[in-house]
C-alpha cells in the first residue's frame, strides 16, 4: 500500500517554487531578447532594459511563490482535480477516461533538485499539457500507478460475478515485457542513418527565422560589414561555395548525432496488454505511459540505408490536446521485424491469423502529375544558370536529365503505393526513398471526406482524408467508385462498433 494518500488536496514539493520561477524566467528571456539586440545595437539605452529586466526578475519570483502556494491537486474514482491560480482561482476536473498519456519527466534542473514532474496528456483540450512540475520521485511513481489503476478499472466488467476473472485478466495483461533496448552502439547506429540533409535545413530555417526577428535593430551593422567584405566575397566565388555546402553538411551531420544521442539516450521500450512504457533522454529524462486504446495510429518509417540494416521506426499517434499536437511525438527508432510483429501482435490482434487483405492502388495520373510537379520545380534553377552563363546547350542537356530522372522516381514511387483493407484495419504503403506504413483501426475514424478537382473528375479520381483524434491522411489519386465504397464501409464500421474507441 502506498504511504500517500490523494483523496484531499496535496501540495507540490517545497522545491516546486524553484521550478516555476525557472519555467517563467525562461519565457520571459524570450520576451527580453528583443529588448537586449536593441541595446546592443542602440547607444545609452542598455542599462534601461537591465533595470527592467531586474525589476522583472522580483515580480516573477513573487508570483512563482505564489503559484506554489495556491496550486493543489487530488484524485478521486473519476476525475483528478487541479486547482491553481493566482488573482482568480481555476478548477479543473479532468474525467480519467479523457487521460491519452501521462509521462514523468526530469530537466536539468530537476534532476539537481532531485524532482520530478508529472505531465498528463488530455484529448481535444485546448491548451498544452496539464503538469504537476514538482514531486518527489516516490510520489510522482505512486499517483502514475493510481492513475494507470483507475483507468484500467474502467476498462473492467461490473458486477461481483466478474470480480474474479476481472482480476485474473487485470494480472495477465500487466506482464510487462521488453520490446527495445538501446546500447550506445545502437544510439551511434541511428545517428548514422539519420536524413542528416533535413535536420541541416531545419536549423537553417529556424536561425533565419529566430535571426529574422531582430533584422530592424542590426540592419545597419549588417549593411557596414556586407561594404567592407563584399568584394572578397565575390571574388572568393567557388571556393566560398564548397566552403558553405561542406560546413552545412559538417554541422548536419553533427547535429543529427547531438540530437539523437541526447533524445535517445538509455532508451526503453516496453509493452504489457494494456500499455506502451518509453523511456529515454540524457539531459532531459522522460517517461511516457501511453494506454492502448488511447492510441490512434502507428506510422513505420524508414530510409534505404535503414532498410538495408533491417531496422525502421514507430510513431505512436495517440489523441492529445489542440495545443500539444505535433509536440513530444511518442517514437520507438529502432524496431526489427522481431519487435514489430510483437507491435502488431500486442495492437492489432485483429490480424491475428487473418491474411485476407483487399488491395487497392493509385489511378495512373498520379505519375503523371508527380513527374510534371518535380519537372517544374527545377525550371527557376534552370533559367538562373542560363542567365549567369549563357551556356543554354548545356544546361538543357542537364534539364532534360534531371526531367527523365523525375520521370523515373515518380514511377517508382507509384509502385511503392498500395492501400490495403480488411474487416478491421486499413494498412497504407508509400514511398520509396523513404517508406512509409500507416496502420489504423476502422472504428478510429472520425471524420472522412472526399475531394476532387476538375481535372480529377473527367477521369473518376478523387482524394480520400480521414481524421481521427490524433490527426489523419489523405489517400491520392485513387478511383472514386473505390473511395466510395472504402467511405462507406469505413462509416458502417465506425457507427456499428460498440466498444471503447479512447
Amino acid at each position: 500500500m502506498s504511504e500517500y494518500t490523494f483523496e484531499e488536496f496535496n501540495h507540490q514539493n517545497i522545491l516546486g517554487v524553484i521550478i516555476i520561477f525557472a519555467q517563467s524566467v525562461r519565457k520571459m528571456l524570450n520576451a527580453y531578447l528583443a529588448f537586449f539586440a536593441y541595446s546592443i545595437f542602440s547607444d545609452g539605452v542598455g542599462k534601461y532594459v537591465w533595470w527592467f529586466f531586474g525589476i522583472s526578475l522580483v515580480f516573477t519570483a513573487l508570483t512563482s511563490a505564489l503559484k506554489y502556494r495556491n496550486f493543489r491537486f487530488k484524485l478521486d474514482e473519476t476525475q483528478l482535480v487541479l486547482n491553481s491560480g493566482i488573482f482568480t482561482k481555476d478548477v479543473m476536473n479532468i474525467p480519467l477516461d479523457r487521460i491519452q498519456s501521462v509521462q514523468m519527466h526530469q530537466n536539468f534542473i530537476q534532476r539537481i533538485l532531485r524532482i520530478t514532474g508529472l505531465k498528463i496528456d488530455t484529448a481535444g483540450s485546448s491548451s498544452e499539457e496539464l503538469e504537476i512540475p514538482a514531486l518527489k520521485r516516490k510520489k510522482a511513481e505512486s499517483l502514475l500507478e493510481l492513475l494507470k489503476s483507475k483507468i484500467r478499472n474502467e476498462d473492467l466488467p461490473k458486477g461481483d460475478d466478474s470480480m474474479e476473472k476481472s482480476s485474473e485478466v487485470l494480472e495477465k495483461k500487466s506482464l510487462k515485457e521488453t520490446l527495445v533496448n538501446l546500447d550506445f552502439k545502437a544510439i551511434l547506429v541511428l545517428a548514422i542513418t539519420e536524413n542528416h540533409i533535413r535536420n541541416g535545413l531545419i536549423a537553417v530555417a529556424f536561425i533565419m527565422g529566430y535571426a529574422g526577428q531582430y533584422l530592424d535593430y542590426s540592419e545597419q551593422f549588417v549593411v557596414d560589414v556586407f561594404d567592407d567584405y563584399a568584394p572578397e566575397l565575390v571574388e572568393s566565388g567557388i571556393a566560398l561555395i564548397i566552403v558553405f555546402v561542406f560546413t552545412f553538411l559538417l554541422l548536419s551531420v553533427l547535429l543529427s548525432f547531438i540530437q539523437v544521442i541526447l533524445k535517445f539516450f538509455d532508451f526503453k521500450a516496453e509493452v504489457d496488454g494494456q500499455s506502451f512504457y518509453i523511456s529515454s533522454g540524457l539531459i532531459k529524462r522522460n517517461e511516457f505511459t501511453i494506454p492502448l486504446k488511447k492510441i490512434q495510429f502507428l506510422e513505420w518509417k524508414t530510409n534505404l540505408l535503414r532498410k538495408r540494416l533491417g531496422f525502421e521506426s514507430i510513431s505512436i499517434h495517440q489523441g492529445r490536446s489542440v495545443e500539444s499536437a505535433g509536440k513530444n511525438l511518442l517514437e520507438i527508432p529502432s524496431c526489427y521485424s522481431g519487435q514489430t510483429e510483437k507491435v502488431m501482435e500486442t495492437l492489432y490482434t485483429e490480424l491475428v491469423g487473418d491474411d485476407y487483405f483487399f488491395l487497392l492502388q493509385p489511378h495512373t495520373y498520379q505519375r503523371a502529375f508527380r513527374a510534371l510537379v518535380l519537372s517544374l520545380f527545377g525550371i527557376p534553377f534552370f533559367l538562373i544558370a542560363v542567365m549567369a552563363t549563357e551556356e543554354l546547350v548545356v544546361f538543357s542537356v542537364l534539364y532534360l536529365v534531371y526531367v527523365l530522372v523525375m520521370i523515373a522516381a515518380a514511377e517508382k514511387y507509384y509502385q511503392s503505393i498500395n492501400l490495403w483493407v480488411n474487416e478491421e484495419v486499413i494498412i497504407y504503403e508509400r514511398g520509396w526513398v523513404f517508406p512509409k506504413r500507416t496502420v489504423v483501426k476502422l472504428h478510429k475514424f472520425q471524420t472522412v471526406e472526399l475531394t476532387q478537382t476538375v481535372f480529377q473528375a473527367k477521369r473518376n479520381i478523387c482524394h480520400l482524408t480521414f481524421s481521427t483524434a490524433a490527426g489523419g491522411r489523405s489517400f491520392r489519386f485513387f478511383d472514386k467508385n473505390e473511395m466510395e465504397e472504402l467511405r462507406d464501409f469505413v462509416l458502417y464500421k465506425t457507427e456499428s462498433f460498440t466498444g471503447k474507441w479512447m
